[in-house]
């Protein structure tokens, strides 16, 4: 019994590591437009350019990199919350292991960064850490936009 526990608990571990940027190539968090903070790394080469609200959908966010302040890659969006034809916030799921007990949270759109590469590749960069999604409140509101 004590083995299998042992392997169960062992086995999220890998879940819980997070790639990084480079700190010469990390999209920090400061004045001026995305597309100049927004430099390509070897996976997304190119210049990125605001993505604008009314083309902000489900499948173009789930589809992102996302990154916290610092450049490392701390999920992925689930959705985004539309009120009134306007997208508000972009929706993670948090708090599990392999898709079990996991929550969803709510970020608001002003608290993220979207842009695209010449590409297609889009980059999702958040103002708050893997921590602080991690503590935040359950959403519980309206059903997410399809």
């Amino acid at each position: 019994m004590r083995l299998v526990l042992a392997t169960l608990l062992a086995l999220p571990l890998p879940a819980l590591a997070q790639d990084s940027v480079p700190v010469e190539d990390a999209p920090f968090k400061e004045a001026g437009n995305l597309a100049s903070r927004l430099e390509g790394t070897a996976d997304m080469a190119g210049p990125f350019s605001p993505v604008p609200p009314e083309a902000i959908t489900t499948e173009l966010v789930t589809q992102a990199e996302v990154l916290d302040v610092a450049g490392n890659r701390i999920g992925s969006a689930r959705g985004v919350l539309i009120e009134r034809d306007v997208p508000v916030a972009l929706v993670f799921e948090v708090g599990g292991v392999f898709g079990v007990f996991e929550r969803p949270v709510a970020v608001p759109l002003i608290d993220a960064d979207i842009g695209q590469s010449a590409t297609g590749a889009i980059r999702i960069i958040l103002d708050i850490t893997a921590a602080e999604l991690q503590n935040m409140d359950r959403y519980e509101g309206p059903p997410l936009a399809e």
